[in-house]
């Protein structure tokens, strides 16, 4: 989309994307990589298929293992496979660097906490 295209393009080298495509080979999802990976961004892509287009732009490369049909449940195990890896990362990030980033998350929470009042 011309949103994700658009934010792609104001990365730069300070910055760390990930991508996500099933198949790795959804057009948006390509070409968002590359213009985030040619502005000097770090990337990451997670996908079900190694050797797909996202495999071989990102940076880091994290594998899903789920089957995709067209039947609704076994899209979401993709999904679910993708989420989980999403899961993982912030979890690990916030262990490593959960002190730097505690104002941001204060932040987020307060904003959550107006909607839900």
């Amino acid at each position: 989309s011309h949103i994700q295209s658009a934010i792609a393009g104001t990365l730069g080298p300070d910055d760390f994307a990930v991508f996500v495509s099933h198949s790795g080979d959804t057009n948006v999802v390509v070409d968002c990589l590359k213009i985030a990976h040619d502005g000097g961004a770090r990337t990451a892509c997670i996908t079900n298929y190694l050797g797909s287009r996202v495999t071989q732009i990102a940076d880091i490369v994290l594998l899903t293992a789920s089957e995709q049909t067209i039947f609704r449940t076994s899209s979401m195990s993709s999904r679910i496979a993708q989420l989980t890896v999403i899961d993982v990362l912030y979890s690990l990030t916030m262990a490593r660097k959960g002190t730097t980033y505690q104002d941001s998350l204060e932040k987020a929470r307060a904003a959550i906490a107006l909607l839900e009042s």
